[in-house]
């Protein structure tokens, strides 16, 4: 996963004189690194390898309400779905739901700025896609992804719950 977030903070550096000979292809690489990363991140959450509270970290994103329903097509155009001439929403969001609304993308775009070629990322899921479309940095994702890589169980604790009968575990 270090390997994943190391070639990710590559590509975030390219301005657009050094992406345009190959634009598509960095685009690609860099899709493909991020989902990469959301998946890596919560499959080790669901299989008890990172401390419990590890997918609570959480970042400011930016979320743009949606103008309709478009319906399902393979093919997206974020202005037609959602308002991003408006000022959007100020909203906290969990590395958990991050990582789920990648991996279940209705949308998942990378855009840039004026001196960096890939510097947001958009994403909404299937699920929530009426609800607004969120915009994060990039980077801030890439800083929750090395925590998460520098993360490791180092105590665990079970205890039974009578009420629930069940064995409890407890990952720090």
């Amino acid at each position: 996963m270090k390997k994943e977030a190391l070639l990710l903070s590559k590509v975030l550096v390219y301005t657009h004189k050094d992406a345009d000979k190959n634009y598509d292809k960095h685009y690609s690489h860099l899709q493909i690194r991020i989902m990469a990363l959301a998946f890596v991140i919560r499959k080790l959450d669901q299989t008890g390898k990172l401390p419990d509270n590890t997918l609570n970290a959480s970042i400011n994103a930016r979320k743009y309400p949606a103008l309709e329903d478009c319906g399902t097509r393979w093919l997206v155009d974020i202005d037609k779905e959602y308002n991003l001439n408006a000022k959007g929403q100020v909203v906290e969001i969990q590395l958990w739901d991050i990582c789920n609304q990648i991996i279940h993308s209705h949308i998942l775009e990378s855009a840039g700025s004026q001196k960096r070629a890939f510097k947001y990322l958009f994403f909404v899921s299937d699920k929530k896609k009426l609800a607004g479309i969120n915009r994060i940095l990039i980077t801030d994702f890439l800083k929750l992804a090395r925590k998460v890589a520098n993360s490791q169980v180092t105590k665990m604790r079970t205890e039974y719950d009578e009420e629930k009968m069940k064995w409890i575990i407890t990952r720090n």
